[in-house]
């Protein structure tokens, strides 16, 4: 197995990716994007952040400000997206997903409320998603 990257959110209120090594076949940080798991973004300022093919499970970015942020490729997972401001970001080819868990709406994406003007949007895929806008 190689390294596992994490997201550390609380390394100087800025996001980092953090390298946690395991035991065997260890590869350079450049090869895997960063992920985190139930960390909290929630009320965040993350404008204009290039968080390229980061995976995000279970993470709460409840009012966290995103505009004009870089998420190309980024993976949402069961994460709670509600109030976040989304404006100007470039989320092509981002996947709004679930987590498979005991209870079939926990794990879900909710985006209840954020604010999607200007994002780009081409190829996103979104599948069991909470608060989907209709015209999008």
């Amino acid at each position: 197995m190689g390294q596992l990257v994490v997201v550390d959110p609380l390394e100087n209120g800025n996001l980092k990716p953090v390298v946690r090594r395991r035991a065997t076949a260890l590869r350079s940080a450049g090869e895997h994007p960063a992920r985190a798991t139930r960390q909290s973004f929630a009320s965040r300022d993350l404008r204009h952040r290039t968080l390229d093919g980061h995976s995000f499970t279970l993470c709460d970015f409840r009012g966290a400000d995103l505009r004009g942020a870089s998420l190309r490729g980024v993976s949402f997972a069961g994460c709670d997206l509600r109030d976040a401001d989304l404006r100007d970001t470039d989320l092509s080819y981002a996947r709004f997903s679930y987590v498979m868990t005991h209870d079939p709406e926990y794990g879900r994406t909710d985006v209840t409320g954020a604010r999607w003007n200007g994002a780009n949007l081409r190829g996103v895929t979104a599948e069991r998603v909470i608060g989907w806008p209709n015209e999008l």
